[in-house]
């Protein structure tokens, strides 16, 4: 994905050729036509952080695995969160997130908005997981651990408290 910056706006995404993961013709179409439209939504209201953030989940859609084009969604995403700072104080947009920068290997942007997550839902075991994740990915072992102890106190935790709660 060539994506072409210009006073720190980006004015076009060109879709992949392998849109989609090449699962298809006709998916592969739909993904273009989806980029197409946010770009251009993008191009007619260049300062709605939302827009940024429908075009960068659309383009890593459209990366298929792609690194690089992956690096280019994370990137339209961080666009989006300039923008629009609030976008990041949901849960889900903050996995995602984090979730896109664990995937291209930025380890510790990824932990950053685990971080965040992990303030917007103190119950879920997960951002802990995926942050033992990153810290396997540079081989800090010991940290890595030490998140997973960490995700398998919260679950045994929510089970006891849910358990708890049942009749």
């Amino acid at each position: 994905m060539m994506v072409t910056f210009l006073s720190n706006l980006v004015f076009s995404v060109e879709p992949p050729a392998r849109a989609a993961g090449g699962r298809g013709p006709e998916l592969r179409s739909r993904v273009t036509q989806g980029l197409d439209e946010l770009n251009r939504a993008v191009e007619a209201d260049p300062r709605n952080g939302q827009l940024w953030w429908n075009l960068g989940i659309q383009a890593q859609v459209a990366a298929g695995g792609s690194v690089v084009e992956e690096q280019a969604a994370v990137a339209l995403l961080e666009r989006a969160l300039l923008l629009s700072p609030q976008l990041v104080a949901s849960y889900e947009h903050a996995m995602a997130i984090g979730d896109m920068h664990r995937g291209v290997r930025n380890a510790s942007r990824a932990r950053h908005f685990y971080a965040r997550a992990s303030q917007t839902n103190t119950l879920s075991s997960v951002q802990y997981m995926y942050a033992g994740l990153t810290y396997e990915l540079e081989g800090k072992f010991e940290m890595s651990a030490k998140s997973f102890v960490l995700a398998s106190r919260v679950q045994v935790s929510n089970t006891a408290l849910c358990s708890a709660a049942l009749f």
